[in-house]
């Protein structure tokens, strides 16, 4: 179970990673 809940946050951290960088590339490339 310790290791479930880990694995969650993983992907929860990664996926705002993913979001935090998408948004930086719409804002640099897409809205000057």
């Amino acid at each position: 179970m310790r290791s479930y809940t880990r694995g969650i946050k993983a992907v929860l951290s990664e996926s705002l990673a993913a979001g935090a960088r998408a948004a930086h590339f719409y804002s640099t490339y897409l809205m000057p």
